[in-house]
Order: structure tokens, then sequence, then C-alpha cells
């Protein structure tokens, strides 16, 4: 009987697909990496494919529940900080000096963001902050537009920063006793979203923490030119002076003018 090869076997030698190495993983790999995809790069190693390499040069491990909410807690201290840094050097009116039309000033969002913390990592987690009526809220006043974005003319601003620091210090009780998965009532909130989670909670405290920082940011280049991410770290060119900051700005109106 004759018998007619097909596939792989009939190919001359020189077209054939190459035997595949025997299976060996680094130990390094095994112990980062599912079994799985360990496997399969290896398969495809004698061709080079560089998914192996990849794999083998990616260390990874699991990631716990304590180590998200260090990296959440670590980026709210930041955006925090950087509220309180905007601060100095001003004098009482420039920080409390409306700069937008809606009244945003830089004293007025470091106490709006104290407010958001005491109510977040307070009362909605069922741990109310003790000193929460030590500032002026204006609650109950119908003709208040933003009562919590601005100090009082009886409020200080040694006031207003001890109260956030205080705030700050009730929060990180908050966030250092609880799991991430605790959850709050937040009665303002949708029905669906009303039992937020304390990972939730922190994800939005510091969207909205960040976001006011980013506010403060331009409010205080405003008022004086200070620049800079946050303290001790400018991130701004070092070479760049006043002369040249004034020419990149007169390049981007021109640009802008051309535009109309």
């Amino acid at each position: 009987m004759q018998i007619r090869l097909v596939g792989a076997a009939a190919m001359p030698a020189a077209v054939r697909p190459a035997r595949r190495m025997a299976l060996r993983i680094p130990a390094d790999c095994m112990r980062s990496l599912p079994y799985e995809l360990a496997a399969l790069a290896d398969q495809d190693r004698a061709r080079g494919n560089p998914l192996y390499k990849l794999l083998c040069l990616r260390k990874t491990r699991p990631m716990t529940g304590a180590d998200e909410k260090q990296t959440l807690h670590r980026y709210l201290r930041n955006a925090r900080g950087v509220l309180l840094w905007k601060l100095e050097g001003l004098s009482d009116y420039d920080i409390r000096r409306p700069v937008t039309l809606t009244g945003t000033n830089l004293l007025g969002l470091v106490k709006h963001c104290a407010g958001v913390e005491c109510g977040y990592f307070g009362a909605v987690m069922g741990r109310p902050f003790p000193g929460e009526d030590d500032l002026d809220w204006h609650d109950g006043d119908d003709d208040e537009l933003s009562g919590d974005m601005y100090a009082t003319a009886a409020e200080s601003r040694e006031q207003v920063t001890d109260f956030y620091r205080r705030v700050q210090a009730h929060s990180d009780a908050t966030i250092g006793e609880l799991p991430l998965d605790a959850y709050g009532t937040v009665l303002w909130w949708p029905e669906e979203r009303r039992h937020p989670t304390l990972h939730t909670l922190l994800v939005h405290t510091i969207q909205e923490t960040a976001r006011h920082a980013g506010h403060a940011d331009i409010i205080r280049e405003s008022i004086d030119g200070a620049a800079g991410l946050r303290e001790g770290v400018s991130n701004m060119p070092v070479e760049a002076g006043a002369a040249a900051w004034m020419q990149h700005y007169d390049k981007l109106d021109q640009i802008a003018r051309s535009a109309r």
C-alpha cells in the first residue's frame, strides 16, 4: 500500500517548522506569572517571539487591599498639601478675594475641601467629626449661593487651615481603621449609589480635591505669578525665566488671535 504524506511531514526539511524546544520556564518567571502564559511564551521562544521576554522581564505581584489603600491615601495627601501650599506667602486679602464671577477664591477652596472630607469620612461612614460646627456653613440659608466656598469675615486663615488639618487627621483615622469595602450612606446621592464603599469615597474625594488644587494653581499664578506642582517640586523648566515665559505667552496669544 502506498502512503501519501501530507502536512509538515511532506514538506522539504528546509521549510518544515522548527521543532519546539523542551519547556523550560525560568524560576523567576514561574513565581510571578500564570503557568499557562509562561508555557505559551516558551513554545515560541525558538522563533524569537518577544512575548517570552516581555513576560519574563515583567515582575508582578498580587495587589492587596492595603497596597491600594496606601496608594489612594498618598494621592489624597498630595492634593491636600497643594491646597494649603498655595496660600503661603499671600496676604489675607489675596487668599480671600474672588477671581471669578462665581466667587472662587483660595481660602474658600480650602474650606470647601475640608467640608467634603468632614462629611465623607465622618458622618457618611458613621464616624461624625466632632468639630463640624466650628465653621459657618450657612446651613438653612436659602439666600446663600455657596456658603462652603468662602470664609466669613469672622473666620481667620488660621481657623480655616487648622480646621482642615483636624479634619484630615479624622479622615486619616477613618481610612486607616476601616477596610476598603466598608460602606457608608450618602443621603444626597441617587438611590442606586447611596451606599458607597470607602474605596469609592476615597476615589471621589481625590478627584474633588485634585480638581480644586488645579483651580488653586491658576488662581495663585494669576495673583503673583507663582507656579509649581507642589511644595519642593516645581515641575517647571528650570532654565525658563520671566522673559522666556512672556515670549511663550505672546506666541500662544498670537495663535489664539489667528483663530478668530
